[in-house]
């Protein structure tokens, strides 16, 4: 799991023109949406679902890395963690979701929760 800690550490640390480093490894994202996925299925893996849901806000701060998400399917997972019955997790999902689209144009993405 050292390679989640270290996606953590770089979605901290990256700004927007340095967001390459991140999308030059989709499969290091990808294991996190897997982790995720485990752990909304009640199979824990040693990272929650609320800390699975903290990196995926930290690397939705830029909007490479949402098109990314995106792409790897993280609004499905936002969308069952939100409906869960784990207060916490729901919290945490409502806090951590993409709040705000790819494309401005289009629905928010809270949209999907109501």
């Amino acid at each position: 799991m050292n390679n989640l800690a270290f996606l953590s550490a770089l979605a901290a640390m990256v700004n927007e023109a340095e967001c390459d480093i991140i999308n030059a490894a989709p499969n290091r994202v990808q294991l996190l949406l897997d982790v995720l996925q485990h752990d909304l299925d009640r199979r824990s893996s040693g990272w929650s679902c609320t800390e699975c849901a903290y990196t995926v806000r930290m690397l939705a701060q830029n909007d490479a890395n949402k098109q990314l998400l995106v792409k790897l399917g993280v609004l499905e997972l936002l969308v069952k963690m939100g409906r869960t019955g784990n207060e916490e997790e729901q919290y945490a999902c409502r806090k951590k979701a993409l709040a705000n689209s790819v494309d401005p144009d289009e629905t928010p993405h809270d949209a999907l929760f109501a």
